[in-house]
């Protein structure tokens, strides 16, 4: 399957011309604009081999028919300016309008009504009135109360607010999306590649007619919001592997990917580990310049590093091949001082000084150190209910003390599918319990029982990895299709923000007390998607395990196979720094693909997984097409 995949992402057109990056003389002529950085001063610009230059990109000539005067506006650009970016962003709303109608005034998650009752000071998470409890991010919680809080405050309405949050959620994302698009086009596509240029289009067609982007933009959870942020620091972080960290040495770009990086940090916990974990990675990348030769009279334009640069003096022609020269020892250690300051400045932004400054007088309560560990958690749980005997007194002692239950409450508690069974979703007496107590009774009972430890960890994440799952919500012993499940509605905890709109259209649920806010719009929206869900081929798109498992494998793939093309060489003539260096390397293209496979990798040490979690697995979803045009990358 992934040598197809190859065939059609990677295969080349000779001189096959098409209109993949722009349809329109304006889109043309920005293709030659760059976004690298210019040289260090003292550092000489490279020659570089003078290539052909490519043709410029044809217009389509087929007729539109009666549609042809919306031609204009309804052919994507993908052309990396404010004015390509901003209309591409305006198309992509247009195909997810009728969503918005239809999911009106938004859909407000379970999690998110207790946290919108803890702002407004109602009792949640077993917790006292006026406090916050920073298990779900505090940062969310002040963000969806100010715009809930303002709603009513205006209009007598907490959902008027949440829906105009709704909606600046879903224009970032869309904006995010078209940026991430012109980039990979910008840098991935060529006028004379038809197969990838048809890879761009089925892309951008994905993006706009999928119906979970909507459905998610339009959705107030962490997840999604979160995912503005992310995107874009994403697009960035590819720039700065492609530049080797040249582009960081920008006071704009450095701002820019610091306070993308802390935003996403505080929307949502894994965030701050993903980020951080892609720039120690940086750290290891060559440090190089890359250099392009004077332009001529062709219009300028401004790219990612903040510095402008001139196009090609053909206008719309492709720009000369960049080359890539090794970096000055001084400019090295400069380039790699800032990928430090930027995971020094997230976790101090992010992280501690957010705790030592803001939550005593925003009255939020920390989170606990358990809530780490949910999979060794439940896999001691498998033990005590498969094994409840073969465990010490001073083990289990450990064990219950960190996890808030008796050794015999954790077998008969035990849920293969999930750890929220024996998560206690309050802070305790104990508030600190002994972390490494428990991972020395973790580790005393792997030891005597490996493959249960295996066993109950598979189950826990098979969510993520299936075609098939046990509908263990309903209890119902048959076998479902592991396709994703949505709610497009809000629904609520009756105890908690549900209180805060029963005033709202409603219905109860006797059997759990949610107040739901359902009506035949949101039924419509399910019946799209069950029936996408169901259309043979077109459903691989709804399994799970096409993005938390395939995509990211195909991407890691493509950086196997593509591991000896690189971006240029170093011409004969560097400077006077050195002989010539290849820039390629399988490590290069497994630093570019970081953020998509170590997100996607996070999900397998969560508590819970499956159809019913698709908001975890939303970031899956959206960097998936772009890592893969990336993957195919020339340059």
């Amino acid at each position: 399957m992934f040598r197809v995949g190859e065939r059609v992402l990677g295969s080349r057109a000779g001189g096959r011309a098409s209109g993949a990056a722009a349809g329109t003389a304006a889109g043309a002529a920005a293709l030659g604009g760059g976004f690298a950085a210019t040289p260090a001063p003292g550092i000489a610009p490279a020659p570089v081999a003078q290539q052909p230059a490519l043709a410029t990109v044809r217009q389509d000539t087929k007729s539109w028919g009666p549609a042809e005067p919306l031609r204009p506006f309804l052919t994507f650009s993908h052309t990396l300016t404010a004015s390509g970016i901003a209309a591409d962003t305006l198309r992509i709303l247009l195909c997810w309008s009728p969503y918005v109608v239809l999911l009106y005034p938004g859909i407000v998650a379970w999690d998110t009504g207790d946290q919108l009752g803890q702002y407004f000071g109602v009792p949640a998470f077993s917790m006292p009135a006026g406090q916050i409890w920073d298990h779900q991010p505090w940062f969310d919680t002040y963000l969806w109360g100010f715009f809930a809080s303002a709603g009513h405050s205006l209009t007598g309405s907490y959902f008027l607010g949440l829906f105009v949050f709704c909606l600046i959620q879903l224009v970032l994302g869309a904006v995010g999306i078209a940026f991430a698009l012109a980039y990979a086009a910008r840098w991935s596509y060529d006028a004379v590649d038809a197969p990838r240029s048809r890879a761009l289009h089925w892309a951008t067609v994905f993006f706009a007619v999928f119906p979970l982007f909507p459905i998610g933009y339009m959705t107030i959870l962490k997840d999604y919001t979160h995912m503005v942020f992310f995107l874009p620091w994403c697009v960035m972080f590819a720039e700065l592997v492609r530049t080797r960290l040249a582009a960081l040495r920008s006071p704009l770009f450095f701002t820019g990917f610091l306070a993308l990086g802390v935003l996403m940090s505080l929307t949502k916990k894994t965030g701050m580990y993903v980020a951080v974990a892609c720039l120690i990675l940086l750290l290891f990348v060559r440090v190089g310049e890359r250099v392009r030769e004077r332009a001529g009279n062709a219009p300028s334009a401004r790219g990612l590093c903040g510095r402008r640069l001139g196009a090609h003096a053909s206008g719309g022609a492709e720009p000369i091949p960049v080359a890539a020269t090794p970096a000055r020892p001084i400019i090295a250690v400069i380039s790699r001082t800032l990928v430090v300051a930027q995971i020094v400045l997230i976790w101090l932004l992010s992280s501690f000084l957010p705790a030592a400054v803001l939550f005593d007088p925003f009255h939020v309560v920390p989170s606990q150190s358990t809530f780490a560990m949910v999979v060794p958690m439940n896999q001691v749980a498998r033990v005590a209910k498969d094994y409840p005997d073969d465990v010490s007194e001073q083990d289990k002692a450990a064990i219950e003390s960190f996890i808030g239950y008796s050794w015999a409450d954790l077998g008969k508690l035990y849920n293969a599918n999930s750890s929220d069974s024996i998560t206690v979703l309050a802070p305790r007496l104990d508030p600190q319990p002994s972390t490494s107590d428990f991972l020395k009774a973790w580790v005393h009972l792997g030891l005597k029982h490996p493959g249960t430890y295996v066993s109950s960890w598979l189950s826990q994440i098979s969510g993520w990895g299936a075609f098939t799952a046990n509908d263990f919500q309903t209890r119902d012993a048959g076998i479902l299709p592991n396709t994703i499940i949505i709610r497009p509605y809000s629904e609520l905890n009756g105890s908690t923000g549900g209180t805060l709109v029963t005033t709202e259209p409603h219905n109860t649920n006797a059997s759990n007390g949610a107040v739901t806010f359902d009506n035949a719009r949101n039924g419509l929206v399910f019946k799209v998607w069950s029936w996408l869900s169901g259309v043979p081929v077109m459903n691989a798109l709804c399994y799970l395990a096409t993005w938390t498992l395939i995509v990211p494998a195909f991407v890691l793939y493509a950086a196997w196979r593509r591991r000896r093309e690189g971006d240029a060489l170093v011409g004969e003539d560097d400077g006077g720094l050195g002989p010539q260096h290849p820039v390629r390397g399988l490590w290069y293209r497994l630093v570019l693909a970081s953020p998509l496979v170590l997100s996607a990798a996070s999900l397998f040490i969560y508590a819970v997984s499956g159809p019913y979690y698709p908001h975890y697995m939303f970031h899956t979803i959206v960097l998936g097409p772009i890592f893969l045009l990336l993957a195919f990358a020339r340059r």
